[in-house]
């Protein structure tokens, strides 16, 4: 019997450890090894908590700023004033209205954008569209700074790289993507540091609660477990 193996996990060009908590600096420089795309993958965080039994039900979500950009640019809708449609479309939105946005999209029930953004003394009106927004996670919501009056500073947020995240209901888990493999090594450990920053943050509102597990991980390849307590120490 073959034993050399039997912790690892072999990759395309690159041999996983199984259990090993990896360093973060240590981690990015295997991802593009550890990958199994022809084309530039993403690169993802996974981070397992746990809470306490009485927040067991809870959703996290948050959003985080990324320090260097990365993706596509997203297509963001506006339900503002009519006073107000300049100021958004100017700013980067796609499509800007009131009644004529609200009423086009609980007809069509078509979700072609990446983010909706509502000003707060419109919210009332949007609740109808609960049903739609809320399965794909596009209900505005103060948390993630998608209800707002400030529209253009929002706006041009949301199109450097703020992305919003939360946690689906009875998982304990958020996964989110935070970079590119062929971005640099030391923008891609910012990016990610700064997607922790955040999650943690978010979860540790809840007192009591425990980061499980942090892993790292290309589009398609292995997953690398980072080692939480270093994490922790380089976010603070």
């Amino acid at each position: 019997m073959n034993t050399k193996n039997k912790n690892t996990k072999n990759t395309k060009t690159a041999i996983v450890v199984q259990d090993k908590e990896y360093y973060l600096e240590e981690a990015i420089e295997l991802l593009p090894k550890i990958s199994k795309t022809k084309f530039v993958g993403s690169v993802s965080v996974d981070v397992v908590y746990k809470l306490k039994q009485k927040d067991a039900k809870e959703i996290i979500r948050g959003s985080v700023l990324f320090p260097h950009e990365f993706g596509t640019k997203k297509i963001i809708y506006v339900i503002c004033d009519d006073a107000d449609k300049n100021i958004a479309i100017q700013a980067g939105a796609a499509k800007a209205g009131n009644d004529d946005l609200i009423n086009e999209i609980e007809e069509s029930k078509k979700i072609d954008f990446d983010i909706l953004i509502c000003t707060p003394n419109l919210m009332n009106k949007i609740l109808k569209l609960a049903k739609i927004l809320g399965p794909k996670g596009l209900m505005p919501n103060p948390k993630n700074g998608t209800i707002t009056n400030n529209l253009e500073e929002t706006i041009k947020n949301f199109q450097k790289g703020r992305i919003n995240y939360k946690s689906e209901q009875g998982q304990n888990a958020i996964k989110l993507k935070v970079g590119k493999l062929d971005m640099d090594s030391a923008k891609l450990k910012e990016n990610i540091l700064a997607a922790l920053k955040s999650i943690i943050t978010e979860i540790k509102k809840f007192k009591g609660s425990i980061i499980k597990k942090i892993m790292l991980s290309p589009t398609m390849g292995g997953r690398l477990r980072l080692n939480v307590s270093s994490i922790i120490d380089s976010i603070k």
